[in-house]
């Protein structure tokens, strides 16, 4: 290739008009829905392998790297609860279900110093985020479950009996440290009224596709990990 061919094709190529999307694997089945997982960047060593260098408190795209801000405002469409046991110093669990009746009973009880019960619960939830074109996983978990059961969970629920759409809703974090002094960042979630606009639109677009997405959700899920817990 001469260089004069060279360079009109490397001017074509910075054209996205020209491609008319992304490049696609031809002769592979399709992946499914575009759904990527949205993390609370808490700057442990296992989150900087993963994603890169960014501030703490930022949340991420973590298919992309991509930073979304440290305010985000989301649309929950459909949510489920799962629960996982993690053996100390394994990234993995060592069994990760969205049927309570799979978890043996006592990996649900408190120990009597208060130590807490092996299994660990988390709520998923399928969001649009807005300023996205695409949907997202987001996981309540740890601490950030109290995020989630004093603000969307209650307030699902009102609107659901009052048959509302969902509701708006908006993710942010706060300074905090552990019993053990171990800083980190605190999810914070405050609700924001009835959506309206493309938001809403894009909403009811996911949850008219939910079979697919669902799939797509639960099956990034159940690939739980520890990368992005907070030091603790």
């Amino acid at each position: 290739m001469s260089k004069e061919v060279a360079q009109k094709a490397s001017s074509e190529v910075m054209d996205a008009s020209a491609f008319g999307g992304g490049a696609i694997v031809h002769g592979l089945e399709d992946s499914g829905p575009q759904l990527s997982k949205i993390v609370l960047y808490q700057g442990t060593a296992e989150e900087e392998e993963m994603y890169g260098d960014h501030k703490r408190g930022l949340f991420l795209d973590a298919l992309e790297s991509r930073e979304l801000g440290t305010e985000l405002k989301f649309i929950p469409v459909y949510m489920w609860a799962s629960w996982a046991k993690f053996v100390p110093g394994q990234k993995a669990p060592e069994y990760s279900t969205k049927n309570i009746a799979e978890v043996p009973a006592e990996d649900l009880e408190w120990g009597e110093d208060g130590t807490p019960p092996a299994a660990s619960m988390s709520i998923n939830a399928v969001v649009v985020v807005e300023g996205e074109a695409w949907p997202h996983l987001f996981v309540f978990k740890r601490t950030g479950l109290k995020a989630f059961d004093k603000t969307v969970k209650p307030i699902e629920n009102r609107r659901q009996a009052t048959g509302k759409t969902p509701g708006l809703y908006q993710l942010s974090s706060a300074d905090d440290k552990s019993a053990d002094g171990k800083p980190f960042k605190r999810l914070v979630c405050r609700a924001l009224g009835d959506p309206d606009g493309e938001l809403l639109q894009l909403a009811k677009q996911v949850f008219d596709a939910m079979d697919g997405v669902k799939a797509k959700a639960e099956e990034m899920a159940s690939d739980n990990s520890q990368e992005d817990e907070p030091p603790f």
